[in-house]
C-alpha cells in the first residue's frame, strides 16, 4: 500500500489486489465515544430485505458527529439459523448477507467495530428439548458450539472487527434462561476467548475479547448483582480469558456522577467500584472496564427531556472518561451512548424506541450536540510548539511530511479502488499504529523522540480526516442530519447541560441512599406483555433473513422470534416486576416502517431500554 504514492511518476498505474483491509482499531480511552446502535442488523426494507440506504445512513450520521466506533450486534440465529451443513454452501453464505454488508460498510469507513456475539439458535442450546426463544428468552449457548461460531466469525471478518462482546446481560435470567450462571457463562467466555484469538493464526492484530457486558441491578429471583457475578466468573476461572470487562450503568434519575448507596441498594458507580476492586484483587490492575451502552428515553411514561437526557450524557462522558484507582491509574476504557436514532415499532413511537440522540425524522436532540462537543474537546492534542522559534519541531515535520504523502497516495489511487477516502484512511491509521507507543517502530526509535513522532503520526492522520477526506465525505453526506449540529449550535446548549466542578474519581465518590431497582428487557417483535411494570422488552429476530441473492428454491422459514437485546434497568423507587407493555424491539425478520418510509430496526444488542428511573441497556 505505501508504494502505491512513487507509481504516480510512471507512465500508468498498474492495478494491484489487495489481500486485506487495514481497520481502525478501538483505542482503549476513557475519551473514545462509540454509538451502540442495535437497529443496524435489523433495517429492512418492505419485503424484508435489508436496508442497505439506511446501514449506510447511520454510519455516515455517526462519523458526521466524530463517533468512528460503532457496536453492533452479530445474531447467531440470524447468520446460521441452521447448523451448518444442513443446507447447500450457498443458502447457509446468503444468511450472513446483513452481517456481511454492515461490517464491510463499516470498514469501507475505516470505523473501529465492537460485536456483540449472541442470541443463539436452538440448535445450539443446552437444552434441545426446550424453545426459550417461545418467551422472549435467551438460552445458554453449548460453549463447544458457540465457541465454533466466535471462531468462524473472527475468521470470517479479520480486521475489520476491533473487539468482541461475549453474550449481553447475562446477570438477567431474560438473556440466560431459566438460571443466571456465571460458572455456565465463563464455560462460553473461555471457549469464544480460545477460537477468537486461534481463528488468524499468530497474528499480533488478534481483536478483543470483552466480557461481562453486565446491567447494573440488584440481586432477585431473575437478576444478579453485576459484582456478585464477576466474583462468580473468577471462581469459575474467567481470569486470563478477556481482556477488558464491559457494564451498563444506566439510571434515569440519578447522574453516574452522583452514584450514591445504602443498606439496600448500590448505584451503578459504586457497583462499578466494587467490580473494579474484584479485578484488583485477581491480578487483573491492567485491564479496563468499558461501559458498552448508557442512555436515557425521551418518550413514555419513564420519559426524560430532552434537556434531562443531553444532561445525564454530559455529566457520564466527563465523569467515566476520569476514573481512576486510589493510586491514580485509569480504568476507564470507550463508552458507548445507546443509541443513534428513534425507530417507531407498528408505526407508533414507545418508550424502549426513543433512547436515540436523533428523532425518527432525523432532527437532532440536544444530545448529539453533547456528543459532538465532546468528540472535539478530546481529541489528540497539536504537538508543542516549536523548540526554535520558526523552526517546526520533529512531531510538526513528520506531520507535515506524512500529509504530503498521504495527498500522493490519494492521487495515485484515484479511480483505483472504490473509496478513495477509505482507502487513504487506513493508510494513515496503519502509519499511525505503526509510530504509537506501543507500534511495531516505536521500540526502534530513542525514548526522547517517540513521543514527537506519535504526536506527528497521529496529527498527520487526524488532518487528513478533517481536511481532504472530510471534504469528500461531505459531498456525498451533503444534507445529513448531523450537519443540524454544528459548532454554532454550542451556544444553544445550556450551562445547565454542563458538568461543573473537579472530575470525580473513585476515592471521591460520595454514595448516597436510594431505594430499589428493577429489570428493563426487551423481547421478540411479537412485544409479548412485559412481566414487570419495570421490565421492557426489545427484541431484533431475524433466524433465517437471506440475502437478495437468495433463489426462488430458498423456502428457508423466517423465524421472527429472534431477540436482538435484553436490558436491565436498575430504578430506584420500584422492586416488583411490573413493566410497560411496549417492548424496544424490531423483529430480525421483518421491519416496521416508520412515518420516514425507512423501516425499523432491531436492537442489534437484543437488550431493552425503558425505565422511569433508571435504566440499564443490554447490548
Amino acid at each position: 500500500m505505501l508504494t502505491a504514492a512513487p507509481s504516480q511518476h510512471q507512465p500508468r498505474i498498474d492495478r494491484v489486489a489487495l489481500d486485506y483491509v487495514l481497520t481502525a482499531g478501538i483505542v482503549e480511552s476513557g475519551t473514545t465515544v462509540g454509538i451502540a446502535d442495535s437497529d443496524l442488523w435489523g433495517l429492512a426494507t418492505p419485503d424484508g430485505k435489508l436496508d442497505t440506504a439506511a446501514v449506510n445512513r447511520h454510519l455516515d450520521e455517526m462519523q458526521a458527529l466524530g463517533v468512528n466506533t460503532v457496536r453492533v450486534v452479530l445474531p447467531w440465529r440470524g447468520n446460521e439459523p441452521f447448523r451448518p451443513g444442513t443446507f447447500p454452501p450457498g443458502v447457509e453464505e446468503a444468511a450472513w448477507a446483513r452481517s456481511d454488508f454492515i461490517i464491510n460498510a463499516a470498514a469501507e469507513r475505516d470505523m473501529a467495530v465492537l460485536a456483540v456475539l449472541a442470541h443463539g439458535p436452538d440448535w445450539a442450546g443446552v437444552d434441545p428439548n426446550i424453545d426459550w426463544s417461545l418467551i422472549g428468552f435467551e438460552e445458554p449457548p453449548q460453549p463447544e458450539l458457540f465457541g465454533e461460531y466466535a471462531g468462524r466469525v473472527a475468521a470470517r471478518y479479520g480486521e475489520k472487527i476491533a473487539a468482541y462482546e461475549i453474550w449481553n446481560e447475562p446477570n438477567y435470567a431474560r438473556a440466560w434462561a431459566p438460571t443466571i450462571d456465571p460458572a455456565a457463562y465463563t464455560a462460553i467466555l473461555q471457549a469464544g476467548y480460545d477460537a477468537i484469538k486461534n481463528a488468524n493464526g499468530d497474528d499480533p492484530n488478534d481483536p478483543l475479547v470483552v466480557a461481562g457486558v453486565l446491567g447494573a441491578v440488584i440481586s432477585s429471583p431473575i437478576t444478579l448483582d453485576p459484582a456478585t457475578f464477576v466474583e462468580g466468573m473468577y471462581a469459575s476461572g474467567a481470569q486470563g480469558y478477556f481482556d477488558a470487562l464491559s457494564f451498563h450503568p444506566y439510571h434515569y434519575t440519578l447522574k453516574f456522577s452522583q452514584g450514591v448507596r445504602n443498606d439496600f441498594w448500590r448505584a451503578p458507580l459504586e457497583q462499578l467500584i466494587e467490580i473494579r476492586q474484584l479485578m484488583i484483587d485477581n491480578g487483573d490492575k491492567a485491564l479496563k472496564i468499558w461501559a458498552t451502552e448508557y442512555g436515557l428515553p425521551t418518550f413514555g411514561d419513564n420519559a426524560v427531556t430532552e434537556e434531562h437526557q443531553a444532561e445525564f450524557i454530559e455529566d457520564f462522558l466527563n465523569a467515566w472518561k476520569n476514573l481512576k484507582d486510589a493510586d491514580g491509574t485509569s480504568y476507564a476504557g470507550p463508552s458507548f451512548i445507546y443509541t443513534l436514532r428513534d425507530r417507531l415499532v407498528n408505526g407508533v413511537l414507545t418508550p424502549n424506541t426513543s433512547f436515540g440522540i436523533f428523532n425518527v425524522d432525523w432532527t437532532a436532540k440536544l444530545a448529539a450536540q453533547v456528543i459532538k462537543d465532546f468528540i472535539e474537546e478530546n481529541q489528540v492534542p497539536p504537538p508543542d510548539e516549536p523548540d526554535v522559534p520558526g523552526v517546526p519541531n520533529l512531531g510538526e515535520q513528520i506531520a507535515q511530511a506524512l500529509q504530503a504523502f498521504f495527498q500522493q497516495i490519494a492521487a495515485s489511487v484515484q479511480g483505483l479502488v472504490n473509496s478513495v477516502s477509505a482507502f487513504v484512511n487506513s493508510v494513515a491509521q496503519a502509519i499511525a499504529n505503526i509510530f504509537r507507543p506501543a507500534g511495531a517502530a516505536a521500540a526502534s526509535l530513542p525514548p526522547d523522540v517517540q513521543n514527537d513522532v506519535a504526536a506527528g503520526a497521529d496529527i498527520a492522520a487526524m488532518s487528513w480526516r478533517s481536511g481532504p477526506a472530510a471534504e469528500a465525505d461531505a459531498d456525498e453526506s451533503e444534507g445529513s442530519a448531523a450537519q443540524q449540529v454544528s459548532e454554532s449550535e454550542t451556544d444553544s446548549v445550556t450551562d445547565s447541560l454542563r458538568v461543573t466542578g473537579e472530575p470525580t474519581t473513585v476515592e471521591e465518590t460520595a454514595i448516597e441512599p436510594t431505594e430499589a431497582a428493577v429489570v428493563d428487557e426487551q423481547v421478540p417483535a411479537e412485544e409479548p406483555a412485559a412481566v414487570d411494570q419495570d421490565v421492557a422488552t426489545d427484541v431484533d429476530a431475524s433466524a433465517t433473513e437471506l440475502s437478495e441473492t437468495e433463489t426462488d428454491d430458498v423456502t428457508a422459514e423466517e423465524d421472527s422470534r429472534e431477540p436482538v437485546r435484553t436490558g436491565l434497568v436498575a430504578r430506584p423507587g420500584q422492586v416488583g416486576p411490573d413493566g410497560p407493555d411496549d417492548t424496544d424491539s424490531d423483529d430480525m425478520d421483518s421491519a416496521d416502517s416508520d412515518d420516514t418510509g425507512e423501516p425499523d430496526g432491531t436492537d442489534d444488542d437484543g437488550s431493552s431500554r425503558g425505565g422511569p428511573e433508571s435504566g440499564s441497556e443490554a447490548s
